[in-house]
């Protein structure tokens, strides 16, 4: 059984394949269940509906990854199978638009700071209205030949492998080069806000793991457990903690494509029987 809860379009602001894309390698593969779930968007998900009628023995559940903060730290939400036409959802995802320009001009600056040459109208306008991204900043900085020479490591250098997530590791992520401390969604208002949906939190491993307990609040349905980020340390530890809290263990491989996360494949998860039992409530819920 083939599962894949976290995959990103060209819709996303960091993927690189047409929803259609994705549908015709989901049939490909022999997948069963799948959903796409792009960064603060549902327009891959209007676009695949438009284009296919899902086959007969394809479930496909829309979905959405929301950016929030909480206690300083940025959380990712997936949110499942919320009606396409929610005005909730798409408030969010208005405000998060408004957010991500206010960072993206502080981004601007401090980058300016850093010597290097980049213009606030020249990122509005790669970002294409997909939102604004690290693959966004790093499509414009290496426009100019002025910044080659800093970039030449995720260009050329020992970076230049996943040159998308180096650069934004090393300069958008908290303690990097360009952070700034700016607004996302609030994750407490945004989990109230859509707590009668499907709620899951992405990628626990990337989140301080003090923390995890901390984000299981009313409204949250589950975690994702089977991730490209987890090994099977944290596949184990995250399983047994959706069990010991009541929650749905969910697979996702976070797919953007080969150029943004090289190392990521897509639909990478074929659970063995006994983890298929463990996560039949998976289905029951979507």
């Amino acid at each position: 059984m083939l599962i894949d809860l976290h995959i990103h379009t060209n819709f996303s602001s960091d993927g690189e394949f047409s929803p259609l894309e994705i549908y015709k390698e989901i049939k490909k593969r022999g997948v069963s269940l799948f959903s796409i779930t792009d960064h603060n968007s549902i327009d891959g998900v209007l676009d695949l509906y438009s284009k296919v009628d899902i086959a007969d023995n394809i479930s496909f559940i829309p979905g959405v990854e929301f950016s929030c903060k909480f206690k300083g730290e940025e959380i990712h939400l997936l949110v499942y199978n919320f009606p396409l036409n929610d005005e909730r959802v798409t408030y969010l995802i208005d405000k998060f638009k408004e957010l991500k320009i206010e960072q993206a001009v502080k981004r601007v600056y401090k980058l300016k700071e850093l010597g290097f040459k980049v213009d606030v109208e020249e990122v509005l306008k790669e970002s294409n209205e997909k939102g604004i991204s690290g693959v966004t900043f790093l499509n414009v900085l290496k426009k100019y030949p002025e910044n080659r020479e800093k970039l030449f490591d995720y260009l050329e250098g020992d970076k230049s492998d996943s040159p998308y997530t180096n650069f934004y590791f090393d300069f958008f992520r908290k303690g990097g080069y360009a952070y700034v401390d700016a607004d996302l969604l609030d994750y407490i208002e945004t989990v109230n806000l859509l707590k009668d949906e499907v709620l899951v939190i992405a990628h626990p491993g990337l989140y301080p793991k003090s923390m995890i307990k901390d984000l299981i609040i009313d409204g949250i349905k589950g975690v994702e457990v089977y991730s490209s980020y987890h090994n099977d340390k944290f596949q184990n530890e995250f399983l047994l903690f959706a069990e010991e809290n009541n929650l749905v263990a969910t697979i996702g491989s976070d797919f953007h494509g080969p150029n943004i996360k090289p190392d990521v494949d897509f639909i990478n998860f074929e659970l063995e029987t006994n983890k298929q039992q463990k996560i039949k409530n998976l289905l029951k819920i979507l």
